[in-house]
């Protein structure tokens, strides 16, 4: 006779309804909480971003998605808010090979098209964006 304890697990979940209810409701209440979670981190993200790129949201797609792959990687929210601290986060990521960055940009582009973005962010912040 052979037992799959696998089986008998499940067998005993379905005869409890309210282990099965609790589980579920867990997993949706995760799921939510994931998500808020997720925005709030997104939001930092852009918020620190734009103190070096006041003019974030006229940046193309392919720089916003760029810039955004850095901030992942580097957990940006999480770092501190001053200027230097963000160019820290965003260059080690350029340096990082595992970075997540768009397919339009490799791992060898990406710290020469991040200071080539620095350098166009001082040269409108000096003119007036």
């Amino acid at each position: 006779m052979t037992v799959h304890p696998g089986r008998t697990d499940i067998k005993v979940l379905l005869k409890r309804p309210t282990i099965l209810l609790a589980v579920a409701l867990l997993f949706v209440f995760s799921l939510i909480g994931a998500n808020i979670a997720g925005r709030h981190a997104a939001r930092a993200d852009i918020e620190r971003l734009e103190k070096v790129w006041p003019f974030l949201d006229r940046l193309n797609e392919a720089d916003r998605a760029f810039l955004a792959g850095l901030a992942m990687t580097c957990k940006l929210h999480r770092q501190g808010e001053t200027q230097s601290e963000i160019l820290t986060c965003l260059r080690t990521a350029a340096a990082d090979p595992n970075a997540i960055l768009p397919n339009t940009v490799s791992q060898t582009d990406a710290h020469v098209k991040l200071e080539r973005m620095l350098n166009y962010a001082q040269l409108s912040s000096r003119s007036g964006s």
